[in-house]
């Protein structure tokens, strides 16, 4: 037993040092977010609220000094509006996909190492893209009233997958 738990611990050390020598080009990172706060219109394609409008804008500042490569969003007002600021100080455009694409890209993007993306989408939509870049269900939904969740999802070349999940 005692052998078992050296080699365990001895394994798990060589594992933790590997990630510790890892460079930026060993991971992907994904910031997924729904959009921000839409106007209660009754129209399918609202504009965001004043309230979303200032959450963008939080977003963008949050994100300010992350080097991002590429934006994605659906093709909706909110979705867009959620990434304008963020696209406008990053000198970014939009990658617009569909719902039926997501899984793809997700597939494509959690093997782009030394890359840094952000992606906009909708409360029934973001769980699944987040499900989709970790492997497995670990992100359930995103109540109707949830604007602010920002999921994180860090992928190594070495197959480790984090989530964090912050507020803005």
């Amino acid at each position: 037993m005692r052998t078992l738990l050296l080699a365990f611990f001895l394994l798990l050390s060589a594992s933790l040092g590997a990630l510790a020598q890892s460079s930026p080009n060993d991971f992907v990172t994904i910031y997924l977010t729904r959009h921000a706060e839409k106007k209660l219109e009754s129209t399918p394609d609202p504009n965001l609220s004043d309230l979303g409008v200032q959450r963008a804008e939080r977003l963008a500042k949050m994100l300010k000094k992350v080097a991002i490569d590429s934006l994605y969003s659906t093709d909706l007002k909110r979705t867009r509006q959620t990434l304008a600021f963020l696209a406008e100080q990053k000198s970014l455009g939009l990658n617009l996909y569909t719902f039926p694409e997501q899984e793809s890209l997700a597939r494509r993007l959690r093997t782009e190492f030394g890359k840094c993306y952000v992606v906009s989408g909708h409360s029934n939509t973001i769980p699944a893209f987040v499900n989709a870049l970790l492997g497995e269900e670990r992100v359930q939904e995103i109540y109707d009233t949830e604007y602010d969740n920002l999921f994180v999802v860090k992928i190594h070349r070495s197959g480790s997958i984090s989530l964090d999940i912050l507020q803005y």
